[in-house]
């Protein structure tokens, strides 16, 4: 995905970015802005697409560390056999490199993949994190560790840490739902993730009440990803398109999900449509206004999608419950 690290370049998002995406998760943001005023590690668990990496940016910007340096480390691609080098810098008899530990001094770490991370390189971090110091390469002088920690995880990879990592992180935690579990912020992430796609634009695109409808009737398993991704789709057919009717930009907003995933999505919300013997007629009737709205489709499309004969599609329409 990245190199070991990425640049230590000055984060760019704020929470001036974050809060009007994310306005519905009020005591979150208010505990996170909080946080962020705290120097102690931080962890910050959720699924991946969830938003981390972006509210770690925020965390560091409303930080008193705001002006000090900040970089995000994917542990996955470090070789234990260097992992010393790389966090305590190395010497020799003509050259001298500073570890990230010294370069990163007073500013913040952002580590992620840490399940993925190797034995020497948790050893590593423990030792430092532990003892709150650490020792440049060649020399005896132990040096005080001045530096925020924010890890970035899923909560299984959390649960799977031993109980020294995690207790290193259990002060300070923010628990980042989902996208689909703040659905309330869904069309307002989809505007502002459109507007990051393309340049000149102050102002969001206007989505008309049907593509709100789908944006929220999918369950965005990649999280915001999975949205970029359908962005990036969606802006690509619509620069190919001479002209643009909400009709059709509802097709190409679909076309960006897919009808497969949003098909996935149908079967979610709608159990009754995997087993029509044993579902309510009520919900079955609810399937299928969904399956008219959603992907404009028919009795004949929809039997065809399940499987079905229209017949017995039909039938199991007008039975009783």
């Amino acid at each position: 995905e990245e190199t070991s690290t990425e640049s230590y370049r000055p984060p760019l998002s704020t929470f001036s970015d974050w809060l009007p995406c994310f306005h519905s998760l009020d005591a979150f943001n208010e505990k996170a802005q909080q946080y962020s005023m705290h120097p102690v590690n931080l962890a910050i668990l959720g699924e991946p697409g969830s938003g981390r990496e972006w509210l770690s940016q925020c965390i560091h910007n409303a930080s008193p560390r705001s002006n000090e340096p900040f970089l995000t480390v994917n542990l996955a691609s470090i070789d234990g056999e260097q992992a010393g080098r790389l966090f305590f810098g190395w010497r020799d008899e003509l050259h001298a490199s500073p570890g990230i530990l010294d370069t990163l001094n007073h500013g913040t770490l952002v580590l992620k993949d840490i399940s993925l991370a190797h034995p020497k390189t948790l050893s590593c971090l423990s030792d430092v994190l532990s003892s709150h110091e650490f020792f440049r390469f060649g020399e005896n002088k132990a040096q005080p560790l001045n530096i925020r920690i924010i890890l970035l995880a899923t909560p299984e990879e959390f649960a799977s840490l031993s109980y020294t990592m995690q207790n290193l992180f259990s002060s300070f935690q923010l628990h980042l739902p989902a996208i689909y579990q703040h659905p309330d912020d869904i069309i307002t992430l989809f505007q502002h993730t459109l507007m990051r796609q393309t340049s000149g634009f102050d102002r969001p695109e206007k989505l008309s009440k049907q593509m709100q409808n789908l944006l929220l009737f999918y369950h965005w398993p990649g999280n915001l990803y999975e949205m970029t991704a359908v962005c990036q789709r969606y802006l690509h057919d619509q620069s190919h398109s001479n002209k643009c009717t909400p009709r059709m930009k509802y097709r190409m907003l679909f076309d960006a999900i897919g009808e497969e995933a949003l098909f996935d999505s149908l079967l979610l919300r709608y159990p009754v449509l995997r087993d029509l013997e044993h579902g309510s007629q009520e919900d079955l009737q609810a399937a299928i206004a969904a399956a008219k709205e959603i992907f404009l489709y028919n009795n004949t499309d929809l039997s065809n999608k399940l499987g079905l004969s229209r017949t017995t599609l039909w039938r199991r329409i007008h039975s009783s419950k």
